[in-house]
């Protein structure tokens, strides 16, 4: 079976970590998303992933909607969130934000609500106005020492209403047995 054209780990490093990103959104936009290194400012198979599900639901899926990216590196399923409707806001660790924030600039419309804060796992999500309607989780399934932080704030972002959208690439089977 051929691997989907999308898929990056064949891919050379400087085609997977250093060069711009491109994200064909719809056949009239293109995303370019700057990249830093090859851990938490690349975009991973599964952010393209979440990002084309995303696209795959129904418009009023997703408008209006309060939805936040955590962990969100690069940012593309946030923005892609942005760009169909909803309200997002795209978190990450104070050293990955000018990243993220470099990539919210190049990439929204005058149209679309996005930005972009600092949130590390665990800290007081006050200030974020839970519960959020949608999270999204791309590649943050990778580290057993976070989960415990992951989780607290999944549960203090959350409520029974809402959708939590994770999305990970296979790897290890202790991580996704632990989390999952």
């Amino acid at each position: 079976m051929a691997e989907p054209e999308w898929r990056r780990n064949k891919r050379s490093y400087k085609e997977r970590f250093e060069d711009i990103f491109q994200y064909e959104f719809s056949n009239d936009r293109i995303m370019y998303l700057e990249q830093e290194d090859a851990t938490v400012s690349c975009v991973w198979d599964a952010s393209i992933v979440l990002s084309k599900y995303l696209q795959s639901l129904p418009v009023s899926s997703l408008a209006n909607k309060r939805v936040l990216e955590i962990g969100a590196g690069c940012g593309l399923a946030g923005i892609v969130a942005g760009a169909l409707g909803a309200k997002a806001v795209l978190t990450d660790m104070q050293e990955i934000v000018p990243v993220l924030q470099r990539n919210v600039n190049s990439n929204k419309t005058d149209v679309e609500d996005i930005s972009v804060r600092t949130l590390l796992w665990g800290s007081d999500v006050s200030s974020f106005k839970p519960p959020l309607d949608i999270i999204l989780g791309a590649d943050v399934v990778y580290e057993i020492q976070g989960f415990s932080y992951l989780i607290q704030t999944l549960k203090d972002l959350a409520d029974t209403h809402t959708e939590i959208y994770i999305a990970y690439e296979h790897r290890w089977p202790d991580v996704e047995e632990w989390f999952f």
